[in-house]
């Protein structure tokens, strides 16, 4: 709702006389996920904070969030209560019958979220060597799959244990609630000689379970995969097995670092232990960023397998990349862990990457047959250095959904 400018001034004077503005940071950053930095300019005196802190939610449309909030933090405040009690009254709600108790969870539109479901199911593959499953991976572009450095540790070094020609990446593949296959998927080659295009390790105390010791900057344990064109297309150009209406597609990289915010939730489309595709959900699932943002811990539910699994928000925005779990099997397991997607996609903007691999990612539409070509061209220049993986093992927390993803998109819990 947009503000009068009366009802902004009462507004103002509320929120000054309820806050401080250490308190009104706070409340910003633990009730709405805001950062205060980025709205009030430096040295801003309390009037002028609480001016750009109402005129920010105005323009992008969290007045309302910030009024109730604002009054949650701290109701005992007569300039608040008064402030409140008029504008929820002007509004026609009835606050003491429906509330936003969880302000994490948004209202979705259902068609939508299905719609957005059934594009992602088609990107996600079951990475397999030697015919077993290895991992998760997903296309992150029209020839390009997404996974962890762990998955494929095996096919890395100067005397790599596993050939590329021992890898497949096996789409659609869904079974009925029965056990029955409704769709035995489709597996893809990898590109030879270039199927790598690029890479980033692991930390060196992750490889011996050391979860607590803060990565570099600089091992966010992803690699990006190749994949062979099939009959002149490429992977996200072909039709989806069983349909000749619909390209594969891949999973959009978000243009804006998206919210990681302790409660918030985290969906997981997944094959855990090889199984065919399932969605994990968690609408109360991410517990916190570690020091340096390379690392986030949630609460979905993941197994082993799930390594390189796509980490969406409840708008399936992509925000991460899962890729280990809480590694203490003497106890039940108190967390998921996952790579912030945003860290990974600075990473390739310093090093230059996005302006000549991943052109698609400030471009939507389809890639120009001279953009295939350029970027079919880029080998792989990096040297890497083979090292024994950890035992990256991903426990089951309980009492979250698990979803058997059907081959019509309908999710049966």
């Amino acid at each position: 709702m947009t503000l009068q400018r009366e009802e902004a001034i009462l507004l103002r004077d509320a929120l000054l006389s309820a806050f401080t503005i250490q308190s009104l940071e706070q409340m910003l950053y633990f009730n709405l996920g805001q950062n205060y930095q980025e709205m009030v300019p430096p040295m801003a005196n309390k009037r002028d904070a609480v001016f750009s802190v109402i005129q920010t939610a105005e323009r992008e449309g969290w007045t309302d969030e910030l009024v109730h909030a604002a009054h949650d933090d701290n109701p005992g405040n007569p300039k608040l209560k008064e402030f409140t009690q008029l504008y929820v009254r002007y509004q026609g709600a009835k606050p003491t019958l429906e509330r936003i108790i969880q302000k994490s969870n948004s209202f979705l539109d259902v068609a939508e979220w299905r719609k957005k479901l059934e594009q992602i199911e088609r990107t996600v593959c079951s990475i397999e060597i030697s015919g077993d499953h290895a991992g998760t991976g997903f296309l992150i572009g029209p020839d390009l799959v997404m996974t962890n450095y762990h998955v494929v540790v095996d096919l890395l070094g100067d005397a790599p244990a596993v050939q590329p020609q021992q890898v497949r990446l096996r789409f659609d593949f869904k079974k009925a609630e029965d056990g029955d296959v409704l769709n035995d998927g489709i597996r893809y080659p990898l590109h030879l000689p270039n199927w790598l295009v690029d890479s980033s390790r692991f930390g060196d105390a992750e490889a011996h379970n050391d979860f607590e010791t803060l990565p570099a900057a600089d091992r966010l344990d992803y690699a990006v995969l190749r994949v062979a064109p099939q009959e002149g297309n490429l992977p996200g150009h072909q039709a989806v097995l069983g349909s000749t209406d619909k390209e594969r597609g891949w999973v959009a990289f978000p243009t804006q670092a998206p919210k990681l915010t302790p409660g918030g939730p985290l969906f997981i489309v997944q094959h855990p232990k090889g199984k065919s595709m399932k969605m994990a959900l968690a609408t109360d699932s991410i517990i916190k960023l570690n020091g340096n943002g390379t690392r986030v811990r949630h609460k979905t539910n993941t197994e082993a397998g799930s390594s390189g699994s796509a980490c969406f928000n409840s708008n399936w925005d992509l925000v991460a990349l899962h890729h280990a779990g809480d590694p203490n099997w003497n106890k039940p397991a108190a967390w998921n862990q996952a790579v912030p997607i945003w860290t990974i996609r600075e990473y390739w903007q310093a090093r230059g990457l996005l302006d000549h691999i991943f052109p698609w990612f400030s471009n939507s539409d389809k890639l120009l047959s001279s953009i295939i070509n350029s970027i079919r061209s880029l080998g792989n220049s990096l040297s890497m250095g083979r090292k024994a993986p950890p035992a990256f093992m991903m426990p089951i927390i309980p009492t979250i959904a698990s979803i058997e993803l059907s081959s019509n998109s309908n999710p049966t819990i």
